[in-house]
């Protein structure tokens, strides 16, 4: 344990940082798009909102065709792969999106791709905005303070954000929806942060539900019943809409090809770039050779973390704060199932947390916190893979396959070892006691 001083050097090398995370979060973020108008992650479920408006099935790649948008060049590859549903299994799309967010994004769907695109961002941006005020003023933070200038620089560093808003995927709403309500729930507003909750749960379902069972947890009723029943009640305003249309099958079709052996998110080597997934499964299966192996281990792992997060929560002894709780919960729920690297974004809970004691101090877990997160700061995976094929670094070699699994997948390790770290401090036996800042 030091003493944190605003020494003037200190302070001008944090403001410096912050400048050169914000060019970066620009540069990497809202700038990049700009060079994939016209395919990036927002295309699927924009024309699957039109074709849910029509009352046909979104997730049938023919339609996807039949509404793109006019005025706006269709690639070549999306005719020709459309077809055998290599579209699908190559480039991720139509995306199986739930029905209730089209329902969401119907809106947008109304408007001409562009116009719907450059909204898209920049609610995406405000959403970020509203998520780092939300999260600093929970883990009471002022920002216009050192320990806020060091938040706002690791935050907008983060990869994951960076590539969610290039890509402009919508999981980076989900997790500023998701993020936004702990803001309402620690001023008592219980419908507004179950609303926030329900919208989560209709863009980015794992995401959503994580929060939801945060909540659950807590025994904050009223939130949990607002956001299962304005859930449910925006799904059947989905469902009802495709009414007599066979889009179950179609939807469970989408899925099997995404994950299938070799497409755009299977975990296993066979897919060139598995390494974008943080989940636990990819270097498991690097180092076995056994895809089945693999979901176990990563379905134990994730269930005994689980258990082991609930038990620690609902202990009467512990005193457990909520910033801490849901960081650690957050984490957890990267490991056992899919998710790519902007679901990471997540990751802005434990920076706060570690920046949430009094400012005189810096603990050792303070430390090993950002230490764990500091590799998220650059898109490591891919540039190692990069070096990987360069240096033609071979799986078939005992090295070259710990190569991959360790350092390739050096994320998914690091968010391992993040989470079994807050559950440590959510123990009790933790390297620091629980500060009185964040047992609200």
């Amino acid at each position: 344990m030091t003493s944190l001083q605003s020494h003037p050097l200190h302070t001008i090398g944090v403001v410096s940082l912050l400048v050169a995370a914000s060019v970066e979060f620009v540069a990497r973020g809202p700038v990049r798009i700009e060079h994939s108008q016209s395919w990036n992650d927002f295309i699927s479920p924009y024309i699957q909102s039109r074709v849910w408006i029509h009352g046909e099935d979104p997730y049938r790649s023919e339609n996807l065709v039949r509404f793109w948008p006019a005025g706006t060049t269709m690639p070549d590859f999306v005719r020709r792969e459309s077809a055998d549903n290599r579209l699908v299994e190559l480039r991720g799309i139509p995306s199986p999106y739930p029905p209730t967010s089209f329902v969401l994004f119907a809106p947008l769907a109304l408007l001409p791709w562009k116009a719907a695109l450059w909204i898209w961002i920049g609610v995406s941006v405000v959403a970020i905005a509203a998520m780092l005020l939300a999260v600093a003023s929970v883990a009471r933070i002022g920002l216009c303070t050192l320990p806020g200038f060091w938040f706002l620089a690791l935050c907008l560093g983060l990869a994951p954000l960076h590539t969610g808003l290039a890509t402009a995927n919508p999981a980076i709403v989900g997790v500023a929806l998701a993020a936004v309500s702990l803001w309402f729930a620690d001023r008592g507003q219980n419908a507004i942060s179950g609303l926030l909750i329900a919208g989560s749960i209709c863009l980015k379902p794992p995401i959503g539900v994580c929060f939801l069972f945060f909540y659950l947890v807590g025994r904050r009723w009223k939130i949990v019943a607002t956001a299962c029943g304005v859930s449910a009640l925006i799904g059947l305003v989905a469902v009802g809409r495709m009414s007599g249309v066979p889009w179950f099958s179609s939807y469970e079709a989408v899925t099997k090809y995404m994950f299938a052996v070799g497409s755009i998110d299977d975990f296993t080597t066979a897919n060139p770039i598995w390494f974008q997934m943080v989940n636990l499964q990819g270097p498991v299966f690097v180092i076995t050779h056994d895809a089945e192996m693999a979901k176990l281990t990563a379905l134990i792992v994730g269930i005994a973390l689980l258990i082991a997060w609930t038990g620690l929560k609902l202990s009467p002894t512990r005193g457990v704060g909520d910033l801490l709780a849901v960081s650690a919960l957050s984490v957890v729920s990267l490991v056992p199932g899919y998710h790519r690297l902007y679901d990471a974004s997540l990751l802005i809970l434990p920076i706060a947390w570690a920046l949430s004691f009094k400012k005189e101090i810096v603990s050792a877990k303070t430390f090993l916190t950002i230490s764990l997160i500091l590799p998220f700061l650059i898109p490591g995976a891919v540039l190692l893979s990069q070096i990987s094929d360069r240096l033609r670094i071979g799986q078939q070699t005992l090295f070259g396959r710990w190569w991959k699994a360790i350092v390739i997948g050096h994320e998914t390790w690091c968010l391992l070892l993040l989470g079994l770290l807050l559950l440590y401090e959510m123990s009790g036996s933790g390297l620091y006691k629980t500060s009185d800042s964040e047992a609200h």
